[in-house]
């Protein structure tokens, strides 16, 4: 029996990471939930996007009833203040939160109680009031108490600047300025309070509080404040650390996060699963960690997820500049042909190639993919060997082939660039076997 993880909310990018970490895990069924239509949809195959905003006096029944109606195992909170909530919503249920304790997730909201809890553990910035600031203290940082990512934050150089921000929010804390490199410690603590594992990376480029390019540096140099900040308030699970050199090079904290961190996927990919482990810590399983340790970098840029409604069990397809090209395979449509294929689509080659299609298609490996090799006489269209009022859809490089195709048998047609359309999700291969996925899990 599968255990079922509520990823919620879903469409965060602390979410969709959790969503690539579990990617391929036996005996895990993830439900993706949001409170609003995002992306989370175009990633989870089991998907819930009609739960009300944490600060809903609904929300709190109408979390709990869905995780009974969908058979809950355990719970990945995927955003900060939905952590807190969760941590007190979830006490005594038999819902089993992935993460660390309510009173470390309270502690970690705030930045001025993290401050405190830490000062003379690690070191922290120097908190300013407004009335002892002077001219030689400029420049200064200011940010939100509670908050995630860059939001709300801002940089006074002057009286001036400070009290226009204070105006606007007088929940600002007015900190010294950070002018050096910032960097995120990824840490893993287990069941006993051991921390397991402590890798760092630099924040190069910055987005929406997002570092969206990221290269491993060396963690041992960070693994002193991580020891002193894991000792201190005992996070369980995957957890984060942020740091930023001041004025003498040392690093000083910004924050504490026990979450996952969606940058977490560059320790991923050299073999330490994060979000993985964190689910085994809350199972009770004890794992070995293996990394990779080879130097990496990550750059992140903005996705397009599709969700095409299309209902079809055939699939035509070109062979010249088409399903080959420049000499090889084309990836893309190879993925989706796999995919295509898994969910029962018959799969026809609808070519004028005027080789020996068979062969050609076995040295690639894949002639047994194929239902059908269609040989296009000369002076015949594609479209006559599409029989009518078939449910197909048809992918060729030429626009005129794609034409009269759509012309004479009035079926979707794709060039080559549209396909990552088509395999996006579930929903673009048969609405009804999605449905089933989701009753089956």
């Amino acid at each position: 029996m599968a255990d079922r993880i509520l990823v919620f909310p879903c469409g965060s990018e602390v979410g969709l990471e959790i969503q690539r970490a579990f990617r391929g895990v036996k005996g895990v069924c993830l439900i993706g939930a949001s409170s609003i239509d995002d992306h989370g949809a175009q990633v989870y195959e089991n998907y819930v996007g009609d739960l009300p905003f944490v600060s809903d006096k609904r929300f709190g029944e109408r979390f709990i009833e869905t995780c009974r109606k969908r058979n809950v195992d355990y719970v990945f909170p995927a955003h900060d203040e939905v952590m807190l909530v969760l941590s007190r919503l979830l006490e005594g249920t038999q819902f089993v939160l992935i993460g660390s304790s309510a009173e470390v997730i309270r502690i970690c909201r705030s930045k001025s109680l993290t401050y405190r809890t830490l000062s003379g553990v690690v070191r922290t910035p120097r908190i300013f009031n407004r009335k002892q600031i002077s001219d030689s203290d400029f420049p200064l940082f200011l940010k939100p108490d509670k908050g995630q990512g860059s939001r709300g934050v801002h940089i006074a150089r002057s009286f001036k600047e400070l009290d226009f921000y204070l105006e606007r929010n007088s929940d600002l804390l007015i900190l010294e300025y950070l002018p050096g490199e910032e960097f995120t410690v990824d840490c893993f603590s287990d069941a006993s309070g051991n921390l397991r594992f402590c890798g760092a990376r630099s924040r190069d480029r910055i987005r929406m509080g997002i570092a969206v390019r990221t290269h491993r540096v060396p963690g041992d140099a960070f693994r002193p404040q991580a020891e002193a900040i894991n000792t201190a308030i005992r996070p369980n699970g995957c957890w984060f650390f942020q740091v930023k050199q001041a004025v003498d090079g040392n690093p000083v904290l910004l924050e504490v996060a026990p979450r996952v961190a969606g940058s977490m996927a560059l320790h991923r990919i050299c073999g330490v699963n994060l979000p993985l482990l964190a689910y085994y810590r809350a199972k009770g399983i004890v794992c070995e960690i293996l990394d990779n340790g080879p130097p990496a970098i990550m750059d992140r840029a903005l996705d397009c997820g599709f969700a095409l409604q299309l209902d079809y069990s055939d699939v035509y397809i070109d062979y010249d500049d088409c399903l080959v090209r420049d000499g090889g395979l084309d990836p893309e449509l190879i993925s989706f042909l796999v995919a295509a294929g898994n969910a029962g689509k018959r799969l026809h080659i609808l070519s004028c190639h005027r080789g020996d299609l068979e062969s050609e298609l076995l040295n690639y490996g894949i002639r047994t993919w194929f239902d059908s090799i269609i040989h296009v006489q000369e002076g015949r269209s594609k479209a006559d060997y599409i029989p009518e009022g078939e449910p197909a859809i048809f992918i060729d490089d030429s626009f005129s082939e794609r034409a009269g195709v759509a012309r004479a048998r009035g079926i979707p047609v794709f060039a080559p660039d549209a396909v990552s359309a088509l395999q996006s999700h579930p929903k673009s291969l048969s609405r009804s076997s999605l449905h089933a996925a989701g009753a089956i899990c």
